[in-house]
């Protein structure tokens, strides 16, 4: 008897079932809704992340809207060295063998993939850019020229000592730059800002009193690792942009209506953008937009709240080189977060992933365009209502 006070049931076993006027009738019925006018105060800034501080660096072919060459400058190698622990006698290098290069390979794209390594000046910096730096990628600098093999994680070649003859003249150390040669193809390096920055190994022997003794080895770190690109065409005006390097953000508040904000369950929540054109990336290289909420509101220096956002790495939206069709971003975690914490603005910033680290820019229209204005779809669900029919 107790199990049927809890349900709905009939008054026997065999009759149909009948259900009280205190069970609940309108169930979980999801409804959707799209809501437009509710983005406003929306802007894009650029500076946030530069080429040479990024997480990755993006070396991207031709075919695409651009492409991107990446270069290395490594501290420099000693010139002499002690035979044994605690002499204070050095001795020359008698013979540089040859030297490994090693690489964090983050992502490439599908088919055969070709690399050129290249020969630069060791006062290249990062006030290089990519006109000034072509004259040097030319077949008489080509030190190495390489397939990246698809399940490659560390990207590792060794070249002869003889491939860099101005080594010892540059008082050992190293410049170099990298290119895709394959029509569409594209690399994502790793670089120190993030712990996975490519490094350059020296064999060597060493000379004591005429006499080269025992091949040793010793590795440089990348002093500078950094990618350049021809820039793209300024973005129209009313049109919002995010991602490249220096990378943008678009900065958006939201009034969201309090009848579904606070009465109801969020089940999705998504943010349409209409494109302006054609997603500008690197061939063959897909786009991933992220939003953040923040944790207080004080215009593009606001601080970025890294909890409040969709954690999984399938969050976001995905936009494939050339698309047209809308982006949708799913920010069902960032409402939540709002209707937790009643102190948050209700502003978000997308940005692209990972930042800096890529030349692909997404622009798209903004509030102030009156037919192509950002909008919200909302999925949703009402409360209870037990005992209404």
């Amino acid at each position: 008897m107790f199990l049927l006070a809890l349900g709905c049931v009939g008054d026997t076993v065999t009759a149909p079932s009948v259900c009280p006027a205190y069970c609940a009738n309108n169930g979980l019925q999801p409804r959707d809704t799209v809501l437009q006018g509710v983005v406003h105060g929306d802007s894009s800034y650029r500076g946030y992340q530069v080429a040479s501080t990024a997480g990755e660096m993006q070396v991207a072919g031709p075919g695409g809207v651009t492409q991107s060459r990446a270069f290395l400058r490594f501290y420099p190698f000693r010139t002499r060295y002690t035979i044994f622990a605690g002499d204070t006698t050095t001795v020359p290098v008698a013979v540089i063998d040859s030297l490994r290069f090693s690489f964090n390979l983050r992502k490439r794209t599908a088919g055969t993939v070709k690399l050129a390594v290249y020969r630069l000046p060791r006062t290249t910096d990062t006030v290089a850019t990519y006109d000034s730096l072509t004259p040097y990628f030319q077949d008489s600098l080509q030190v190495i020229e390489l397939t990246v093999a698809p399940d490659t994680g560390l990207l590792q070649f060794s070249v002869p000592a003889a491939s860099l003859p101005t080594l010892v003249s540059d008082s050992f150390q190293i410049a170099i730059g990298l290119a895709i040669t394959t029509p569409g193809a594209s690399v994502n390096i790793g670089t120190n800002e993030v712990g996975l920055g490519g490094f350059v190994e020296r064999f060597i022997r060493v000379d004591s009193a005429g006499v080269r003794i025992a091949r040793n080895t010793e590795n440089r770190l990348a002093e500078i690792d950094t990618y350049v690109f021809q820039a793209l065409a300024a973005p129209p005006a009313g049109v919002l942009t995010i991602g490249g390097a220096p990378s943008a953000r678009a900065l958006m508040r939201l009034d969201l209506p309090l009848s579904i904000f606070n009465s109801t369950t969020v089940v999705r929540a998504t943010l349409l953008l209409i494109p302006a054109g054609p997603a500008l990336s690197a061939a063959g290289d897909t786009t991933r937009v992220v939003a953040h909420a923040l944790a207080t509101d004080i215009g593009a220096k606001s601080p970025v709240s890294q909890a409040a956002q969709d954690g999984d790495i399938r969050s976001g939206a995905f936009v494939p080189p050339g698309s047209t069709d809308t982006i949708r971003v799913d920010i069902t975690a960032l409402v939540r977060a709002w209707r937790a914490d009643a102190t948050r603005p209700h502003t978000m910033v997308l940005r692209t992933t990972p930042e800096g680290g890529t030349l692909s820019e997404v622009r798209f229209w903004s509030s102030a365009d009156p037919t192509r204005k950002p909008r919200i779809h909302v999925t949703y669900v009402r409360p209870f209502l037990y005992g209404v029919n």
